[in-house]
């Protein structure tokens, strides 16, 4: 039924699609990212997991910190900040790793850190999965203010492309 409705928009979009590109590089950068490794995707669920682990025992046990539900606020805030650290520290280096696309193919260079955003959001994906997963097994209930998430998802895109491009 979804290809009977996108098939006539389809049909109408020009064969050098600029944002079709956009995804195919998107895509191409989380393979290459993830698929590459033994663990592939299932690394990507646990690595915020072992590092939840970490920073929990070394905040709660060593330095001694009392505060309700302090798991969940710290992997909410790391999340954020996985997906900020990974979209501008590999954004420094993506001209000089996608020379060969540059030299071969005419395109805007602002292309390739559009589509690098979204590799990284793609990345977050999981990390967003196994934060739902805690909550869900930590018995957190959700409120209402989880509806501003999709807002907080689109003001961090934002930021994340603004400081690859500057």
């Amino acid at each position: 039924m979804i290809n009977k409705i996108f098939r006539p928009v389809l049909e109408m979009l020009p064969e050098n699609n600029r944002w079709e590109r956009i995804w195919k590089i998107a895509q191409v950068d989380f393979k290459k990212r993830y698929y590459n490794d033994r663990l592939g995707l299932f690394w990507a669920l646990l690595n915020p997991i072992f590092r939840i682990f970490i920073y929990y025992v070394a905040f709660t046990h060593v330095f001694k910190i009392d505060i309700e539900n302090y798991a969940q606020f710290l992997f909410a805030g790391l999340v954020l900040w996985l997906a900020w650290s990974e979209c501008t520290n590999r954004s420094m280096t993506i001209l000089l790793s996608k020379r060969f696309l540059i030299e071969n193919i005419q395109f805007n260079k602002i292309d390739l850190f559009i589509s690098h955003t979204i590799s990284s959001f793609m990345g977050m994906s999981f990390n967003i999965t196994a934060f739902i997963i805690f909550l869900f097994l930590s018995g957190v209930t959700l409120s209402g203010y989880l509806f501003y998430f999709p807002v907080l998802l689109v003001v961090l895109f934002i930021l994340c492309l603004g400081a690859k491009l500057w």
